[in-house]
């Protein structure tokens, strides 16, 4: 593979601690509860959705060289399938927080309730 520009290594950290924090604000919001329409807002617009576009930004730039063999071109085509892969995952997550954020009542909860025990 070859890139047009130099790659820089931090910006995969970049990436990775902006989908981090978003998974922490998503997480912090429906466990405490505290401000977790606000939480589960800024998780998916601030964190995750920057995340991505820097993931992207980083991973677009690479094309294959003219000698490029047959491992090199399926490890490309994983890489965008992973990506494509990651970019659905983020919209759905999205959408269904956003869409708890703006009509719950309250944080979704895992546990079911105790009156069937």
């Amino acid at each position: 593979m070859k890139t047009t520009k130099a790659f820089p290594a931090y910006t995969g950290w970049v990436a990775w601690s902006l989908w981090t924090a978003g998974v922490l604000l998503l997480w912090f919001g429906g466990v405490t509860g505290d401000a977790w329409r606000l939480l589960f807002s800024l998780s998916l617009l601030c964190c995750n959705f920057w995340g991505f576009i820097v993931f992207y930004f980083s991973v677009r730039r690479h094309r294959p060289t003219a000698t490029t063999d047959a491992k090199g071109n399926a490890w490309m085509n994983l890489v965008a399938c992973a990506t494509l892969a990651f970019l659905v995952t983020l919209v759905a997550n999205g959408w269904m927080a956003l869409h708890q954020a703006i009509y719950g009542a309250s944080p979704p909860s895992l546990i079911g309730p105790i009156s069937n025990l």
